[in-house]
């Protein structure tokens, strides 16, 4: 209860007037956030359907926690042993006592706005060591709660506390319950990675061969094909060749020779009708081995 206190000297009591009461076990604190819950729960600050997805390969990393204590150290130990090729941008901050919401407010936000060039944070992590609800105090102020949600990066909350959940790590996009566990989930394990990388080599190299043996396949197939089309075509060009020389033969003067028959010519001219040849003259007759010199005796005209 929270009230005033009222005195009577004549009876020597007091009274508690109360101006705002509790349940039973709940403090002032516990009110408000449960107060702030309610409240950022029904601008839809919670809903898992706005939660964003982290980089399979993050490159750079923005870290938000006190540059005093071991958490900052655990969390480069596991990130550069496991993904030593991650940048990390600290930003250091203090994460209890008065200001510390608002200060890491600032750190997120300066965080969001980071460049270099082109380059931008992949993901950025809110980092502590544990405590009790009152070291927590911070992380369930509305104005931290409102800077994550803000973010334009992906932000991990790694508070380091998995009793009690905090306003920060329900808006988070992902909620680690220790700063190494955090860098676990931003990191790839090298040795994973190098593994995948020699099975892929393999798969790679095996997809070349098989590619190379069916190109081979294919040629040698196509090869085969020619030397088949090329000697049919070899066979039918000789085959037709045969056919002309037979034909061309038959053709031939020598080859009627061959067969009884004989040239006879007058004058240097083949002599085809009996009427243009007179009794008395020289003809010269072609025979397949050797030529013969006659004389006509008479002409005798056929039809």
């Amino acid at each position: 209860a929270h009230g005033a206190l009222q005195l009577y000297t004549r009876n020597n009591t007091c009274e508690l007037v109360a101006d705002l009461l509790f349940p039973e076990g709940v403090g002032l604190a516990q009110m408000q956030g449960e107060r702030t819950y309610r409240q950022l729960e029904a601008e839809g600050l919670f809903e898992p359907s706005r939660k964003r997805s982290l980089p399979a390969l993050p490159r750079r990393i923005g870290v938000v926690s006190s540059e005093r204590g071991a958490v900052i150290h655990d969390f480069l130990n596991v990130l550069r042993r496991r993904y030593p090729l991650a940048e990390v941008v600290f930003a250091p901050t203090p994460v209890q006592g008065p200001g510390a919401s608002v200060a890491m407010a600032h750190a997120l936000t300066r965080l969001g706005q980071w460049r270099r060039g082109d380059e931008k944070l992949d993901a950025v992590v809110l980092a502590r060591g544990g405590g009790s609800d009152e070291d927590l105090a911070a992380f369930n102020d509305e104005r931290l709660v409102r800077a994550v949600f803000a973010s334009p990066v992906p932000v991990v909350s790694a508070v380091g506390h998995e009793t009690n959940v905090t306003l920060s790590d329900l808006v988070a996009d992902l909620r680690a319950s220790t700063p190494s566990a955090a860098a676990e989930l931003l990191s790839p394990d090298a040795r994973s990675l190098r593994a995948e990388l020699t099975q892929l080599k393999r798969r790679s190299t095996a997809a070349v061969y098989q590619r190379l043996a069916n190109a081979r396949q294919s040629i040698d197939g196509a090869r085969g094909r020619s030397e088949v089309a090329i000697a049919r075509r070899v066979r039918e060009n000789r085959a037709d060749l045969n056919n002309l020389s037979s034909r061309l033969r038959a053709l031939s003067p020598h080859d009627i020779l061959s067969r009884g028959y004989a040239i006879v010519s007058h004058d240097g001219h083949a002599v085809r009708d009996a009427a243009t040849v007179e009794p008395g003259e020289k003809l010269m007759i072609r025979l397949q081995h050797g030529r013969l010199t006659s004389t006509v005796d008479a002409v005798e005209l056929e039809g």
